[in-house]
């Protein structure tokens, strides 16, 4: 005779309720048990699956991999000059990020009457942010030679150079702007040392985040029947701790601004000889 066991772990990376060990983009942190989980040793079949997973949808989408624009423009004394700006870390919508990139070209001492130097034109219709040019012998590059973090990727633009040599020029996009960057998020537990294959790969990670809300609602994650991921590691172990990490599809660590939390499900078998000493 077998008698199946379940136990439901609620990790949340808020440091009052005891997380501890928390990244610096808070997306990975470790949960302590005051009360040890033993698996016995003659366990099987044992699987941890993500029951649900709240977070916000506020992950930065500028981070300090995209977030350099490099222009060449007229200043206010209508001299042309060259200039890497630098963008805040941030989420930002084509609205937002253009208003800041406005915001640090006159700190810059950019030309700003009768126009900025630069416009941002979002199209609605085909998701595209067009970009205008407003005056003559003037430049903006993603090359990463002069701009080592571009951001042509969530505008929707090549790694190149536009340059318009005397004119106002209107520079339509290549590909539709990807302000929310990523489609769906990974989640890795230390819990397994197995996992499902991202390619061909195996990284700990037992749930696919769906990101389909929009910019900051909240992702409820929560599946009619969640991934069961075998942890045949956890035989006969008195597990204390264990860590729990998000991830973006490239396996790359996502900077969350708030706190977030999963509800882990912890399941094996036993033979009913086997006492055991929490009494489940």
């Amino acid at each position: 005779m077998s008698i199946k066991r379940n136990i439901t772990i609620l990790a949340s990376s808020d440091k009052e309720l005891g997380a501890s060990n928390i990244s610096s983009t808070n997306n990975r942190f470790t949960v302590n048990l005051d009360v040890p989980i033993e698996i016995p040793s003659n366990a099987y079949n044992i699987t941890v699956s993500c029951k649900q997973l709240i977070m916000w949808n506020t992950v930065f989408n500028i981070t300090n991999t995209n977030n350099q624009i490099f222009i060449g423009a007229p200043n206010t004394l209508d001299v042309r000059q060259d200039k890497l700006i630098t963008v805040p870390l941030g989420l930002y919508s084509v609205f937002t990020l253009y208003a800041r990139l406005l915001d640090l070209l006159k700190a810059e001492n950019f030309k700003q009457t009768p126009d900025p130097v630069i416009t941002f034109l979002p199209d609605e219709p085909t998701q595209k942010v067009n970009i205008s040019l407003n005056y003559g012998n003037s430049v903006f590059s993603f090359f990463q030679l002069v701009c080592p973090h571009p951001m042509n990727e969530i505008l929707g633009y090549d790694n190149l150079v536009y340059y318009t040599p005397t004119l106002p020029m209107l520079f339509t996009a290549p590909y539709v702007s990807k302000f929310n960057v990523n489609d769906y998020y990974l989640l890795r537990t230390s819990l397994t040392r197995n996992s499902f294959f991202v390619n061909k790969y195996q990284n700990q990670i037992i749930a696919q985040i769906p990101t389909d809300v929009e910019i900051g609602y909240q992702i409820f994650y929560n599946p009619a029947n969640p991934d069961e991921i075998e942890c045949d590691n956890l035989q006969g172990a008195n597990l204390q701790n264990f860590e729990v990490e998000l991830l973006n599809p490239r396996l790359q660590p996502l900077n969350i601004p708030e706190n977030w939390s999963c509800q882990l499900k912890l399941s094996w078998t036993e033979s009913a000889e086997f006492k055991h000493s929490r009494g489940f």
